[in-house]
């Protein structure tokens, strides 16, 4: 499981300079947000099975 922490969190921080990134179209910086919520909901859902 804690692999899996590493390679999530590894995302979300790509994921969120994506977002932040002006230079980007907003459709792209979209999908970056997008994509951060789901992994977001994966990380919380790997917190709850450690439960």
């Amino acid at each position: 499981m804690l692999t899996e922490r590493v390679k999530l969190e590894k995302q979300i921080a790509h994921w969120t300079k994506v977002e932040k990134d002006p230079s980007l179209p907003e459709v792209q910086r979209n999908i970056a947000r997008l994509t951060l919520v789901q992994l977001e909901m994966r990380l919380l859902s790997l917190d709850l099975a450690e439960e």
